[in-house]
């Protein structure tokens, strides 16, 4: 009598590989293999659902014309950054930091055309527990966390573009969730001594 299946079927495992094999992908595509352009720009068609699920969980605050404006940006932008991104994360991941940013960016730019004056709070497009009052681009960003020592730097990726717990970016690069915290605290403070430097502002509250 053969077994019974399990009340509980085993997850999915999340193929440790993804992002190496979407780094292939990008290669093959910057190599000049246009059979491969296709399923690249495929890929690329999330940037506008990527940009209304971020909005909507900013309050829905842009229109549907911002935010395929935002979504064009982001697009533009990816494929200007193209040769930067090499498989840390899947490649949708990757597409979702820099969505962010223009989205924060974009509504950064809004709140200051709406000021007429007043003071403008900047948002911070680096994510929760920054450093306050950082307003920054994506460029500065990514110059600034390649400087960073590569663990440190893919933590901090992790944890502020795909807003991951400490314990699921444990999981994702094979270590404990304690060592991903102090990877992650040691990277911050690094990152804010190198936009420190690149901005030349004093970035305490």
């Amino acid at each position: 009598m053969e077994p019974l299946p399990s009340p509980h079927p085993a997850p999915i495992p999340h193929p440790a590989s993804s992002g190496e094999a979407d780094a292939q992908l990008v290669s093959e595509v910057l190599s000049g293999r246009q059979e491969r352009l296709g399923e690249l720009a495929r890929r690329f068609c999330c940037l506008p659902r990527i940009v209304r699920a971020l909005d909507a969980r900013l309050g829905s605050r842009l229109q549907e014309h911002d935010l395929l404006d935002v979504a064009q940006d982001a697009l533009v932008l990816a494929w200007q950054k193209l040769a930067d991104y090499g498989g840390e994360a899947r490649l949708e991941s990757w597409l979702y930091g820099i969505a962010r940013l223009e989205l924060l960016n974009a509504l950064r730019r809004r709140a200051r055309r709406h000021a007429r004056g007043a003071d403008v709070t900047e948002i911070d497009p680096a994510g929760p527990g920054s450093a306050p009052g950082l307003s920054l681009d994506y460029e500065v960003l990514q110059r600034a966390l390649a400087t960073l020592d590569p663990a440190e730097a893919s933590v901090v990726r992790l944890k502020h573009f795909e807003e991951l717990t400490f314990d699921e970016i444990g999981a994702r690069l094979g270590t404990s969730p304690n060592t991903a915290k102090t990877r992650y605290y040691r990277g911050l403070a690094r990152l804010e001594e190198r936009l420190r430097a690149t901005l030349g502002r004093d970035l305490e509250p």
